[in-house]
């Protein structure tokens, strides 16, 4: 997908993006909710407008807004392009060293990335001591976001940012978001570490049994009750179902319980008099 730059900001600043290049993407926005979609695209249009009218501390604003819209990954190299020239015409330089730095890792090959690193190490030398920043998190490939702009997939290396607050953010799928603030500091470990912690998901799980007397249900090795069972907010995952009737076979299953749905199971017990042996637990992992 080709995208190029809102041609309102080419009227203040026509020398530098006469030159600026088309950058193809994956992905341009990449929102999946329409009203959230539609959302962004209005705080394009509010841009486009504060542009119009030189007001260019609120079409920063604006496209900060698209910015704290994306989620997992999903990142708008336009939206950083605009800022990172928005800002430098404010002399904002510490948000000029985030938004090029993000613009240069998102963009590789492209015609124009040797003027925005010029104007990166500007700054750069502007904004006074700049520390090494890195970014683990747990697990890793977390999309790892720093004051709303993403940066990539963790582990960052070699970010570098001026001595000042900043708010970082880790998100994966099925994982809760994980958010710290850290202090860039001098001549100190600016290393950071953030645990997701994984989301759990539940399911909801009905035993029904012919015959049903005197049986007994067993899930994971415990005794749960007697048919017909229900149980329900199950955690997802796979599990050991078994069924005892005294002088009777026991009835063994591994089970699997997906999320948001009710898996029902429906046995019959029979007396062969073969011994049936407990299996091992499963693994989830």
């Amino acid at each position: 997908m080709t995208i190029t730059r809102i041609g309102l900001v080419a009227v203040l600043f026509t020398a530098i993006l006469a030159s600026s290049p088309n950058v193809s993407v994956a992905e341009e926005v990449g929102l999946d909710n329409p009203a959230i979609r539609a959302q962004a695209e209005k705080y394009r249009a509010a841009a486009e407008r504060h542009v119009r009218r030189n007001n260019i501390s609120g079409a920063i604003q604006s496209f900060q807004k698209m910015l704290a819209l994306h989620r997992r990954g999903q990142t708008d190299v336009d939206v950083l392009y605009n800022l990172g020239i928005l800002s430098e015409s404010k002399g904002q330089c510490k948000a000029v060293v985030l938004y090029f730095q993000a613009y240069l890792r998102a963009t590789m090959g492209e015609d124009g990335r040797e003027e925005i690193q010029k104007k990166l190490e500007k700054c750069l030398r502007r904004v006074g001591p700049v520390e090494k920043v890195t970014i683990n998190t747990i697990p890793p490939r977390a999309a790892v976001r720093v004051n709303d702009v993403f940066l990539g997939y963790a582990p960052i290396r070699n970010l570098s940012l001026p001595l000042q607050s900043i708010r970082v953010r880790a998100e994966k799928a099925d994982y809760i978001t994980s958010k710290i603030r850290h202090t860039v500091q001098s001549k100190q470990s600016n290393a950071l570490a953030l645990t997701l912690e994984k989301k759990v998901y539940y399911g909801n799980l009905q035993v029904l049994v012919k015959p049903a007397k005197d049986v007994t249900v067993f899930l994971n090795k415990v005794k749960v009750g007697s048919p017909p069972y229900k149980r329900e907010r199950l955690p997802e995952g796979r599990y050991l179902l078994h069924l005892e009737r005294p002088g009777w076979d026991n009835w063994i299953r591994y089970i699997t319980i997906s999320r948001n749905s009710t898996l029902t199971v429906n046995a019959t017990m029979e007396d062969t008099d073969t011994p049936v042996a407990i299996p091992p637990l499963p693994s989830n992992d």
